[in-house]
């Protein structure tokens, strides 16, 4: 049985080839009240839960379905009715991010991108403060045929800098509670 997931705005990230890089899920606190959750969920989260042996990821949900497609993946994964959600290119996640900029993040592995034989090193492990743009580039990288695993950790990283940039909020309280992704970012 699903509940209706009021608050919820999942954001899925897709790269220059419109692959499926990401999915965050923004959890408001009810009533209104300023604040919130951010749930990283793998690309590679299977929706049938190995259901006779089947196992179908979410970026095969997306390729196969678009953002319908995927929608519905997020929903069956999570048990929970979603009322909006949102897949961003590289650009429109650099834009959604560029409020709470800059973002110090903490890689804890090379950040890469492209070929698996020679990806290009994006960032290096540690420390480095980002824009919004930049942001979306981590969030966008991957390395052909490398397994998701590989690169959770920097996804990590990036949105714990995020929620360390936003701390207590960075807007004054408003009167009506937040209705889109935008808004809630």
């Amino acid at each position: 049985r699903r509940r209706v997931a009021k608050g919820m705005e999942p954001l899925a990230s897709v790269d220059e080839l419109d692959r499926l890089t990401t999915v965050t899920v923004f959890v408001n606190r009810p009533e209104g009240e300023p604040g919130g959750s951010m749930v990283a969920v793998p690309v590679s989260a299977d929706v049938m839960g190995g259901v006779d042996g089947q196992r179908v990821p979410l970026t095969e949900s997306y390729t196969a379905g678009g953002a319908d497609g995927l929608r519905q993946a997020v929903e069956s994964l999570l048990s929970l009715t979603i009322d909006q959600s949102v897949v961003a290119t590289p650009a429109q996640l650099g834009a959604l991010l560029q409020p709470v900029a800059p973002v110090v993040v903490d890689f804890p592995t090379d950040v890469l991108d492209g070929s698996g034989d020679e990806p290009d090193v994006l960032y290096e492990a540690g420390e480095a403060s980002l824009s919004g743009e930049q942001l979306a580039t981590v969030l966008t990288a991957t390395v052909d045929e490398a397994p998701e695993a590989d690169r959770w950790g920097n996804v990590e990283a990036v949105w714990q800098g995020v929620d360390a940039a936003i701390g207590d909020g960075r807007t004054p309280p408003v009167a009506t509670p937040p209705t889109t992704l935008d808004q809630i970012v």
